[in-house]
C-alpha cells in the first residue's frame, strides 16, 4: 500500500512539474506579470493595489491548477498528499527553482 501511494505521489509530482513548465502555465502567468508590473515601484509602502493584484494572481493560479487537476483527474487532496511526499521535497524545489528563474 505504501509503495502504491509513493507511485501515485510520483506520478502527480511529475505531472505537475511538467505542467508548470508548459505554455499552459507559463503564458498566462507571464502575461499577468507583464500587465501588472508597471504598478510596482521602489517605495517601501505597501499599497492597497498590491493586495488587489496579489488576490488576482492567486485567483489565476487557483484557476489554472484546478483546470489542470480536472484534466488529469486528481483532486486537491491528492495534490496535497503528493506535495508532502518525500519525492516532492526534492522535486518541488527543482520545479520551483525552474519556475522562479524563467
Amino acid at each position: 500500500m505504501a509503495a502504491e501511494k509513493e507511485d501515485d505521489a510520483e506520478w502527480v509530482v511529475e505531472s505537475i512539474a511538467g505542467f508548470l513548465r508548459s505554455p499552459d502555465w507559463t503564458i498566462p502567468i507571464l502575461d499577468f506579470v507583464e500587465q501588472k508590473c508597471e504598478v510596482f515601484d521602489d517605495e517601501e509602502e505597501s499599497k492597497l493595489t498590491y493586495t488587489e493584484i496579489h488576490q488576482e494572481y492567486r485567483k489565476l493560479v487557483e484557476k489554472l491548477l484546478e483546470s489542470y487537476f480536472k484534466e488529469i483527474g486528481i483532486n486537491e487532496d491528492q495534490f496535497q498528499e503528493a506535495c508532502i511526499s518525500p519525492l516532492a521535497k526534492t522535486r518541488t524545489s527543482q520545479v520551483f527553482a525552474f519556475v522562479l528563474f524563467c
